[in-house]
C-alpha cells in the first residue's frame, strides 16, 4: 500500500519485451509531476531470475518484493522516490536463468504523483499457490493506494475483485 494515497499520473506504460537473449534491455521512460514516485511491475510468464538491478536514469531503485517462482512464473514490484524528471532511460539487468529467459517478461511502469516522499510504502506481501483458489489480504488505511501484479501459468480463469 502507498502511504498517502497518490495520483496515478500519465504516462503510464505497459510493454512486453522481445529480446532474443541477452542480459538487460533498456526502456525509455518520462517521469512528471511533484512529489513523484516511479513504480515498476516486471511479470514473466516462464521462469526467470531476480534482476541484479533496476535502474532510472542511473539510480537504483528500491525492490518492494519479487517472487523467482520454482514453476514457470515470476513477479516483482520496486520503486523510485523523486525520479529525476523527464524523459530517462529505465534499464533492467536480468539475465537468462537457463530454465526461461527475459524474452518473455511484461514491464509495467506507473508514475505516481503526491506520494510521501519519506514513508513511500506502508505494506507489501505476496501469496504463491496452486489451484483453483488464491486470496491474499493486505493491511492498509484510508487514503492508502493498492497495487497489485499476478502472473499465472497454464492458461487458468483470473477474476478479479476488491472489498473496500
Amino acid at each position: 500500500a502507498w502511504e498517502n494515497g497518490g495520483d496515478v499520473n500519465h504516462p503510464f506504460t505497459s510493454l512486453a519485451t522481445t529480446i532474443a537473449s541477452g542480459t538487460s534491455f533498456t526502456v525509455s521512460h518520462k517521469s512528471t509531476g511533484s512529489n513523484r514516485c516511479l513504480v515498476v511491475i516486471l511479470q514473466s510468464n516462464e521462469q526467470c531470475a531476480d534482476p541484479s538491478g533496476i535502474e532510472y536514469d542511473g539510480t537504483a531503485m528500491t525492490r518492494v518484493y519479487s517472487y523467482p517462482s520454482a514453476g514457470n512464473t515470476y513477479v516483482g514490484m520496486w520503486y523510485l522516490i523523486n525520479p529525476t524528471f523527464g524523459t530517462n532511460n529505465l534499464v533492467v539487468a536480468q539475465a537468462d536463468s537457463g530454465a526461461g529467459s527475459i524474452t518473455n517478461n511484461n514491464i509495467t511502469i506507473i508514475n505516481l504523483t503526491g506520494i510521501d516522499q519519506d514513508n513511500p510504502v506502508r505494506s507489501a506481501g505476496n501469496v504463491n499457490t496452486t489451484g483453483s483458489s488464491s486470496t491474499f489480504d493486505l493491511t492498509t488505511v484510508a487514503g492508502d493506494l493498492c497495487i497489485d501484479a499476478i502472473t499465472v501459468d497454464d492458461g487458468p480463469t483470473v477474476t478479479v475483485g476488491a472489498v473496500i
